[in-house]
């Protein structure tokens, strides 16, 4: 695994850490479960006032036609490709509620045989738009993403 940051500087997101948590947890999870081979990669990039997280791999693909479906409670894309792999089909329904908590969306991108990114958002605040008594708060109490986290190898 890698991780990559599109964007520069530190980020302070006020949110809910167990929650952020647990859908990087699910997404990484169906990633790790659907890429028997290749690369899973997970990020981030700042969208006007929102972030949005992304996490992509090289596995197997979601066909379009599930692109809908895919986020609701007991489904899994094909079941003929999706047979073989655990779940109960509640992660990314999980993942949806949760990012809608956070005041954020949920979605996917995908090509059949090649690889997925799953993307969500939440709502972000510029650091030049937070007092310094503010960032002393939220450096306490709040996530912290920095771009200069080296890149295992």
């Amino acid at each position: 695994m890698k991780y990559h940051n599109e964007g520069s500087g530190c980020i302070i997101i006020y949110s809910d850490e167990a929650r952020l948590y647990q859908i990087f947890t699910n997404l990484i999870s169906n990633e790790l479960k659907f890429s028997e081979s290749g690369n899973i990669d997970f990020g981030y990039e700042i969208k006007g006032d929102f972030v949005q997280f992304y996490v992509k791999d090289t596995g197997i693909g979601i066909h379009p036609d599930y692109y809908n479906t895919i986020f609701d409670r007991f489904i899994q894309a094909e079941q003929s490709l999706s047979r073989g792999y655990e779940g109960s089909g509640l992660g990314l329904a999980i993942c949806k509620g949760l990012v809608g908590l956070l005041g954020g969306r949920i979605g996917v991108e995908s090509k059949v045989n090649c690889c997925t990114t799953f993307f969500f958002t939440i709502p972000y605040v510029h650091l030049s738009m937070v007092s310094p008594k503010d960032v002393l708060k939220f450096a306490n109490e709040k996530l912290q993403i920095v771009n200069n986290i080296p890149n295992p190898k």
